[in-house]
């Protein structure tokens, strides 16, 4: 998910006071947007670069890099989210897991369809955490 998008979700509407929410729920949601922004921006950073990485590392050369796409997740795992998105952090751990199930099956030679299919749920998960987002900003 480019990082771009991420920004523009998180950042986008939060101010827009709504008639059932008042103020307090638009300054609590503008919080927790920086909060979750602040933290999960770097490592979603980190992780496309990584991703690119393996996107274009020979089969052969992948145990190298796939451990550090796992210490990526595994410290995106422990963010803690609050509000609208802890709803939506769990989707992006699914893209991330995910795609590395996708560059470990390919690793493993397994089918092409089985390694589509990993990266085909990766990019279901990335997309229900980009809804999920769009929901927390509005």
């Amino acid at each position: 998910m480019p990082k771009r998008t991420v920004r523009t979700i998180i950042g986008v509407g939060l101010l827009v006071l709504s008639v059932t929410g008042g103020l307090a729920q638009v300054i609590l949601s503008k919080k927790q947007s920086e909060n979750y922004s602040a933290t999960v921006l770097p490592l979603l950073e980190e992780w496309d670069d990584a991703v690119s990485v393996a996107s274009q590392t020979p089969r052969i050369g992948l145990p190298n890099v796939i451990p550090n796409l796992q210490e990526i997740k595994r410290r995106a795992s422990q963010l803690e989210a609050e509000g609208c998105f802890a709803e939506a952090h769990p989707f992006l751990i699914e893209h991330m897991e995910y795609t590395i199930k996708g560059f470990l099956a390919f690793m493993g030679q397994e089918s092409d369809s089985l390694v589509q299919e990993k990266f085909t749920l990766a990019g279901r998960a990335s997309r229900k955490y980009t809804r999920k987002l769009q929901e927390c900003t509005k």
